[in-house]
């Protein structure tokens, strides 16, 4: 399993079963396929299979939940911020 970055939280009232459900409809798959959600207040990670996280991210572009645009994309790691290039 790996994570995704959902760009919906607690804020705009995303619920698990909701952004599980829109994934699992999408793209044809069993919600139990999907892993844990974890929200905070502004964006959310669910864990998704590792072999389905380039077609989830694909199939989830420019969709929208509850009138608002839901961005899904891999999420980074810690530490994986802006480089300096500078250096």
């Amino acid at each position: 399993m790996v994570p995704l970055f959902v760009s919906m939280g607690k804020r705009q009232r995303l619920r698990p079963q909701e952004l599980r459900a829109l994934i699992a409809e999408k793209l044809h798959l069993a919600q139990e396929e999907l892993g844990r959600v974890h929200l905070f207040d502004n964006y959310s990670f669910i864990d998704v299979p590792e072999a389905e996280a380039d077609r989830i991210v694909s199939a989830c572009e420019g969709i929208t939940l509850k009138n608002r645009p839901l961005e899904i994309k891999p999420a980074k790691k810690k530490g994986d911020g802006p480089k300096d290039s500078e250096g």
